[in-house]
C-alpha cells in the first residue's frame, strides 16, 4: 500500500481525520467518527464501540502506521488506525442512539428515503427537487448488447418450440 496523507475534515460539526485510499476512496477515522456521533471511546479505541454497534467488518479498513503520513508527530499506536468507508460511517450514524446522530437519521429516513420513493432519486439541490418527477416507465430499457442477446435467445426458444410442435404434428 502507498503512503496516505492524513487530512482533517469537518463532519457533524467536529474535526475528523481522513485519508483518500486508492481502493476504498475517502475513509474517515473510526475513532473521530464515533466521537462526532456522540460516543466517548476513551482509551479502549474504536473497536469495542464498532462491535457493539454491529458495524460490518467489510466497512472497516485498517491502515498500518507505516502508511500514514502525518505532519507533526504520530498520534497513533504501533498498530496504525482504523478507518471507515462511507457505508461504515452511515452505519455508525444509523445505529447510534446518541443525540448527535438523531439529526442525520431524521434527514436520511425522512428526506432522502421519501425522495427516492417519490422520484427515484435524491437531489441535494433544492431547486431541482421541485421539478423532479418519478420515472413512469413500466420497464427498464436494456443496453443494446444485452437487448440483442436477449432477442436472439427469445428467437431461438420460439424456433425450438415451433420445431417441437411440428414434430408433434400440431
Amino acid at each position: 500500500m502507498t503512503e496516505l496523507n492524513l487530512i482533517s475534515k469537518d463532519f457533524q460539526g467536529a474535526t475528523v481525520r481522513a485519508v483518500n485510499h486508492p481502493e476504498h476512496g475517502e475513509l474517515l477515522m473510526a475513532l473521530d467518527t464515533l466521537r462526532a456521533a456522540g460516543y466517548d471511546p476513551k482509551n479502549n479505541g474504536s473497536l469495542p464501540a464498532l462491535n457493539s454497534l454491529k458495524v460490518p467488518t467489510e466497512t472497516r479498513v485498517h491502515v498500518p502506521k507505516s502508511n500514514l503520513l502525518v505532519e507533526q508527530g504520530s498520534p497513533f499506536p504501533n498498530r496504525g488506525a482504523l478507518f471507515l468507508t462511507r457505508a461504515g460511517v452511515n452505519f455508525v450514524l444509523m445505529a447510534s442512539d446518541k443525540p448527535k446522530a438523531q439529526e442525520f437519521r431524521q434527514w436520511l429516513a425522512g428526506d432522502v428515503v421519501n425522495a427516492i420513493a417519490d422520484t427515484g432519486g435524491y437531489l441535494l439541490n433544492e431547486a431541482a427537487r421541485d421539478t423532479a418527477k418519478a420515472d413512469t416507465r413500466t420497464s427498464v430499457p436494456l443496453p443494446t448488447e444485452i437487448a440483442g442477446t436477449y432477442a436472439a435467445l427469445i428467437a431461438e426458444k420460439k424456433a425450438r418450440i415451433a420445431g417441437a410442435l411440428f414434430l408433434l404434428g400440431d
